[in-house]
């Protein structure tokens, strides 16, 4: 917030419009102090703040001072609306940089197509159709293109069930799967045959192979997905395997005999690992951030046109006590996970400003092409009606987000 509204002031400031108080947080004021012509204070209710400007009430009559904030021009009140909302966006991309500069791990298959590789047998998935293989073009009407995007429509959904159109042999189909979240439809990406790890004394081991080995082969089987890997070692003890492994461009065969360790065929190997660290230099960290905060804005925007539509469940929308769980449970996960996640909110808060709404900066904006189609400004009394309008809206939005809070901490 302290950044949203720094962009306000300092374009104000650009703009030669007189500041009269700069305030994080709405409500009575707490803590104030006069610096030059502003006060700055912290106010009781943490949720949002404002620039409070000379001239910006529709109910201040106009004393024709040019250090008024309707006395100046359609460009330059633009660029002070919009500023709050563009100073979210660069610091969303400053704190990426950092976070892909220290090590940021990130899922394997973010980024890459929703191919469903490990599928539970017994999973809702499964008893409906889906299959490994199956490529999720669709969910929910929506269509997708990588796995984050399946993984936030499922999240979100606001019914039981999520329905699903996938691509299987050249043919589409579409199914119904019912669903409790994420954890519960049980598919993951596909998990590539490539040796993460091998544990000293097992069978792997002895037959030399390494991490970064892709197994392709077992018994003349292709193998292309871990978990086919893992139903032919597993129901092969003490039977020796030809195996074929890919290794720096070349096919190497080894036999090796699966030892039976509880129960199941053993080879002491451990797949490559779910997640990636992604960490570069400085001017790598920051193309990386800006192409990861397209990501994050593009997948806010669906969320919120869902929301919008009835399509998605308003229970996953949270405010300041949701913001301080999280941010309690990414701080321990570390620095970069902490960063990450103040940037999406950062983000988050750009793109909620700029919702033609009125009171918010989209709605500032959107009444500066009013006035400049009309070639003059609302009167004073519709400036009052159309603010009228935008608490009536978002006052019940604010109590609504409270309320999901409060309902969910009292769930934790």
């Amino acid at each position: 917030m302290f950044v949203h509204e720094f962009g306000h002031f300092i374009a104000a400031k650009k703009a030669g419009v007189y500041v009269e108080t700069f305030s994080l947080g709405m409500g009575p004021k707490l803590v104030k102090k006069k610096i030059g012509d502003t006060e700055y204070c912290i106010s009781a209710v943490p949720l949002g703040g404002y620039v409070k400007m000379k001239g910006e009430n529709p109910d201040e009559e106009s004393s024709g001072s040019p250090d008024e904030l309707t006395a100046k021009s359609i460009p330059a009140r633009f660029s002070i609306f919009v500023a709050g909302p563009l100073m979210n966006a660069l610091f969303a991309i400053l704190l990426l940089t950092a976070a892909f500069y220290i090590g940021l791990s990130m899922p394997k298959d973010f980024g890459k197509s929703p191919v469903v590789g490990v599928l539970d047998e017994n999973s809702p998935a499964y008893a409906s159709g889906l299959r490994t293989g199956d490529v999720i073009q669709n969910v929910d009407g929506e269509s997708v293109d990588v796995w984050e995007q399946v993984l936030l429509l499922i999240a979100s959904a606001r019914g039981d069930t999520v329905e699903m159109k996938i691509g299987r042999d050249d043919l589409s189909k579409t199914i119904t799967i019912p669903i409790k979240g994420v954890e519960d439809i049980g598919i993951r990406s596909i998990i590539r045959p490539i040796v993460g790890g091998v544990q000293v004394g097992f069978p792997a081991e002895k037959a030399g192979l390494q991490a970064g080995d892709e197994i392709v082969i077992i018994n003349g089987n292709r193998i292309s997905y871990w978990d086919q890997l893992v139903d032919i070692v597993s129901t092969n003890p003490n039977k020796e395997l030809q195996v074929t492994i890919l290794r720096e461009g070349l096919e190497i065969e080894k036999l090796i005999t699966p030892t039976l360790h509880e129960d199941r065929g053993y080879l002491g190997i451990s797949a490559q690992r779910f997640m990636v660290l992604e960490k570069y230099g400085l001017g790598k960290s920051f193309l990386r951030s800006i192409e990861y905060s397209w990501e994050l804005t593009q997948m806010t925007v669906v969320f919120l046109r869902r929301l919008v539509t009835l399509k998605a469940s308003a229970k996953t929308v949270g405010g300041p006590i949701m913001i301080a769980q999280l941010s309690g449970q990414m701080v321990r996960q570390g620095p970069s996970r902490f960063l990450e996640f103040m940037s999406a909110i950062s983000l988050s808060l750009a793109i909620f400003n700029l919702l033609p709404i009125p009171v918010l900066d989209g709605g500032h904006i959107f009444l500066l092409g009013v006035e400049f189609l009309h070639r003059k400004p609302l009167s004073m009394k519709k400036r009052e009606l159309v603010q009228k309008i935008g608490l009536l809206i978002l006052i019940p939005l604010f109590l609504f987000v409270f309320y999901n809070d409060i309902a969910r901490w009292l769930e934790w």
